[in-house]
Order: C-alpha cells, then structure tokens, then sequence
C-alpha cells in the first residue's frame, strides 16, 4: 500500500511540474471591459441552455454514441457556458489529487466508493479541460479504477488537435490561438519547445490577447497570439453576475 501511495504522490508531482511550466501570464489586462446588465442577462439564459447541451454531449461521447473528434468543437464551445469550468487548474487537480489519494489508501469502503464517485463526476463534468483529461489518462494507467486509459488518451488527443489545419495560426491577433483554458495556452507553448516567458495582456473591444515573445530550442525568436477572451471574459460575466445575485437577495429576518 504504502508503494501505491508513494507513486500516487509520484504521478502528481511530476503532472504538474510538467504542465506548469508555461504559467498563464500574471500581467493585469491593459484597458477594462466593462460588463453590461444585457451581457449578464444574455449569458446567464445562455448558460442554461448550453449546459443541458454539454452535459447531453459528454454522456454522448462516454457511451460512444458520438464521436469525440467530430464533437470537440461543440465541446469546447459548450464548456465555458457551465457551472463546473473552470479556465485554471489547480483547483480541479487537487480535488482530483484528494479523491484519488482517498481511493488508494482508505479502508473504508464507502468512502472508496463516495470518492471514486465524486472523482468521476469531476472529470466528465471537465471533459473539455486539458489538463483534467490529461491527469484522468496518467491516474488511469497507474489504476484501472480511474478510468479508461484509452478513451482518456483519445480525449486528450482530440483537444490537443483543435487547432490543425489552421492556417498561420497564432501569427497574428486576427489568427490567434482561441483557448478556453490556460492549460491549452501551456501545451501550445509546449509543443514550440519555447522557453518560459511573461507575456502581456491586451483588451481590444472586449478581445483579449496575450503576445508572448518566445524563443525557441534552435534560437528561433517568434511571437505567438493568443485569444485569452473566453477564459477572461467568462470569469469576468460569472463575477458581475454573482454581485448581482447578491445585491437582489433579501437576507432573513
């Protein structure tokens, strides 16, 4: 037991050294985009809708009623419209860590089974999140419990690949990489063999870009774009939309 633990702990650390190395950039956006009443509005009936249609798709996928690699974009595009996204990482992760950590060492066997099951929820809930189905496919080939390693794999392959056939992307702000969670910004920076690099956050219109010079593992210096409006813009909506929920209720007498 005491070996699983170890190599639990193992899994973890070097999955996260791993996918962090390219840290999403701290720099403050340059400009504000003020979020309107009818933006809150809008989003907020949106989100209903498109929620019921994620969940729909990632059941889909699951029992193989729909093809991962045809659905991904409505995948990605569903996502940031529910209450389980999240742009980040860490925060999935560890609950992720939690739950696994429990499942491997506890010999309580509903807490297994609670555990597991809270596990799996998170991460078809997190289907569209990199990083998620990334950690589910490496906690999945140290136990068959987390999971299939083959479907994660496919998962994983079919985010990774959003972006082929694009044409000069990432060259310019009119063609820049559209992410909806910071661990595709990191796996795109990956795949550049770039160095680490703070890149700077612009707001065009309620657009947000962020340029990162980067040199390459040949001494090749690019500048890539990346669209970072969803994963911002999103926070941004939830955050006004939440102050106003709580500015309308009424405490108790």
């Amino acid at each position: 037991m005491r070996m699983r633990v170890s190599l639990l702990l193992v899994v973890f650390f070097v999955f996260t050294q791993g996918n962090f190395v390219f840290a999403a950039s701290t720099n403050a956006p340059k400009g504000k985009a003020k979020v309107t009443l009818g933006e809150i509005q809008r989003w907020a009936s949106i989100s209903h809708k498109l929620t019921r249609e994620y969940d729909i798709l990632v059941n889909d996928i699951r029992l193989g009623r729909a093809d991962v690699n045809e659905r991904m974009r409505s995948l990605r595009a569903y996502y940031p419209y529910t209450p389980y996204y999240d742009p980040f990482s860490k925060n999935l992760l560890d609950q992720m860590t939690r739950y696994a950590y429990t499942v491997d060492t506890s010999e309580d066997r509903a807490a297994v089974n609670d555990a597991l099951d809270k596990y799996r929820e998170l991460v078809y809930n997190n289907l569209a999140h990199l990083d998620v189905v990334s950690y589910a496919l490496t906690l999945s080939r140290v136990d068959v419990r987390f999971g299939d390693e083959f479907f994660f794999r496919k998962v994983r392959d079919s985010i990774r690949n959003s972006w082929d056939g694009m044409i000069y992307v990432g060259t310019s702000p009119d063609d820049a990489y559209k992410v909806i969670t910071y661990a595709e910004q990191t796996y795109i920076l990956s795949t550049h063999g770039a160095k680490a690099n703070e890149g700077e956050i612009f707001n065009v219109d309620k657009q947000f870009y962020d340029v990162r010079e980067i040199v390459t593992e040949d001494d090749e210096s690019l500048q890539l774009f990346f669209d970072l409006t969803t994963p911002i813009r999103t926070v941004q909506v939830r955050q006004a939309l939440r102050e106003k929920e709580n500015k309308i209720t009424i405490p108790l007498q």
